[in-house]
């Protein structure tokens, strides 16, 4: 055996035992007598890097490199210090390595991971397959194969690989790990939980599987399991911003607001690439009522843009232009923000307003005077216009501040044939009171806002009528309700908002929880009681019963998780004076 053999193999078994020291001596060794042995270079580089010395590892590559040009080995590792940086760079190196040794399937592999995160889908799922076919004795790739399939919207694909991955070693918490994770984003919950549980026997310190596992428990308000899932999570990788985020998340439904701002701004600091932090950070802003650097902040979550060749509008003078602004998230977000379409800021503009299908019957004919086009109307007619913009960003354009949110907007338009059906339906001497317990169960956070029926029972004695204005319920909601009190469902009835708004429209009052109906309700400037979290929506502020949106909006808030027995105490008690002075 040669010399230069003997040390690098003595070099290699040092490394391949975790003795990088060792490693390092035997690769120098080597290198004193031959400089240029590549595979030795290539090694050193390999722990540099590991090392976090980026620049000598790179040095460590070029000149094995320039010993052998063609080693796939060092070509892949040059790729991954770039794959940092320059992502098409990497690509490139990548794809020499594959060229150069077809059977090596770890370059292609790398490349399908590129293509992930350049959202290239397809080319992902090119290579990680081709990176499987080439060496089925790890599951790797097939982690990667599925993320791509799902991201390409094919669930049952994605599911097909993963649970594939649970047969390797190698891939097996992952597998569990992205499995639960499609069972959460479904809702289902206590899968969701098994499954991150699996992941854990697979990896006892899998801190992304506690990070996890603590978002779920949030999802099913079993707060203090999830706050001790994310500590454990920390404990494993304190300097996760990923962790670090959701850390915050949890401190702030738990209602402890300065730490959770401290944990989201120690994660913009760590960076990592995501947005999360600047959005969390920006809506705790905006909650304690600083919204002019709340909603800097909140310019950077994800948003929902039309693709055109049009700019988006930034609030530059666009007298005489057209500006078509459409919505972005909730129905009671659209609802909500649509009174700054008459900003003075937009006066002079021409304005094409995109609501969702189901309030564009509120807004057409209302006095926001607006042309009102559905997705599909714009689709198919294609209008012109000369700027876009999704609906919140107005809230920023405008420069909305607390004490000076423009009030008194009731822009909704009532069919009057409808709301005498619905009377006539409701005939009664009785206060009519309409009421919404649920929202929509889609909203991941759903559970937190909505209320069981039996909770209601104190308001039996009130002796009004109650009317439901719930569209979607729960089997079983209606006659739990009943058990309460009168009440009136019309969900068959209720096919879009202007529906829900006629009704509304004779109503003497109506409670709702934190859902589109409560928005439609104060924008009628009907008398509202909005029943609200113990950590709310940013909208409805800290404290106070006040509302800085709605006049006739009253806040009743939980003084503790799941405390809605004194919301409906209180609530009994207003309502008890509404009705008196309805007499």
């Amino acid at each position: 055996m040669r010399k230069t053999d003997e040390l690098y193999e003595r070099a290699a078994n040092a490394f391949s035992s975790g003795d990088f020291d060792g490693a390092k001596k035997w690769a120098n060794e080597c290198l004193k007598v031959d400089k240029k042995e590549f595979r030795s270079l290539n090694l050193l580089g390999v722990i540099l890097s590991s090392e976090g010395k980026t620049e000598a590892a790179a040095n460590a590559y070029k000149k094995s490199l320039e010993a052998n040009p063609k080693n796939p080995q060092t070509l892949n590792n040059i790729a991954n210090l770039l794959s940092k940086t320059d992502k098409q760079a990497a690509l490139a190196y990548y794809a020499k390595a594959a060229e150069l040794e077809p059977s090596f399937s770890i370059p292609r592999h790398n490349m399908a991971k590129i293509y992930l995160s350049l959202d290239g889908y397809d080319e992902a799922v090119s290579y990680a397959a081709s990176a499987f076919e080439l060496d089925s004795t790890v599951g790797a790739p097939l982690i990667t194969l599925g993320t791509a399939l799902k991201k390409k919207g094919d669930t049952a694909a994605a599911t097909e690989a993963y649970k594939i991955a649970l047969n390797y070693a190698d891939s097996r918490a992952d597998g569990y790990l992205e499995i639960g994770v499609m069972c959460r984003e479904d809702k289902k919950y206590d899968e969701a939980i098994a499954y991150f549980a699996e992941a854990l026997k697979a990896r006892p310190d899998y801190a992304a599987a506690y990070c996890n596992l603590s978002t779920v428990l949030i999802d099913k308000g079993e707060f203090q399991k999830s706050k001790g899932a994310i500590l454990k999570a920390l404990e494993l990788n304190p300097n996760d911003p990923i962790t670090i985020t959701n850390f915050g998340v949890v401190l702030k439904n738990d209602g402890d607001y300065t730490a959770a701002k401290e944990a989201f701004i120690k994660a913009i600091e760590l960076g990592g690439g995501s947005e999360a932090p600047k959005t969390n950070l920006g809506i705790l802003l905006m909650l304690e009522g600083d919204y002019e650097n709340g909603l800097a902040l909140y310019d950077s979550r994800p948003k929902s843009t039309i693709l055109c060749d049009k700019p988006i509008y930034n609030g530059e003078n666009i007298d005489g232009k057209t500006l078509l602004v459409y919505h972005e998230q909730g129905f009671g977000d659209t609802i909500n923000f649509a009174r700054l379409l008459k900003d003075e800021k937009l006066c002079g503009a021409n304005i094409i307003f995109s609501p969702q299908e189901p309030l564009k019957s509120v807004f057409e004919g209302s006095d926001l005077g607006l042309q009102i086009m559905s997705h599909t109307d714009i689709e198919t007619t294609k209008p012109y216009f000369d700027y876009h913009l999704p609906l919140m960003d107005l809230l920023r354009i405008c420069g909305v501040k607390k004490g000076s949110i423009p009030k008194n907007i009731n822009f909704i338009n009532i069919d009057k044939s409808k709301k005498e059906m619905f009377a006539s339906k409701t005939e009664t001497k009785k206060p009519k009171i309409g009421i919404v317990w649920r929202g929509n169960r889609e909203y991941i956070g759903d559970h937190r806002r909505s209320i069981e029926p039996s909770v209601f029972a104190p308001l039996s004695t009130l002796g009004g009528c109650f009317v439901s204005l719930q569209k979607e319920y729960q089997d079983g909601d209606i006659e739990k309700m009943s058990q309460n009190f009168e009440i009136f469902d019309f969900s068959a009835d209720l096919n879009d908002f202007s529906d829900t708004a006629a009704l509304i429209d004779g109503l003497d009052c109506v409670i709702s929880v934190d859902t589109s109906v409560a928005h439609l309700a104060a924008t009628m400037e009907k008398p509202t009681f909005i029943l609200l979290p113990f950590s709310p929506d940013w909208r409805w502020g800290l404290d106070g019963e006040q509302s800085e949106w709605y006049d006739k909006a009253v806040l009743i808030r939980q003084k503790g998780f799941d405390d809605w027995e004194s919301v409906i105490e209180r609530l009994k008690n207003k309502l008890e004076d509404l009705l008196v002075s309805l007499q």
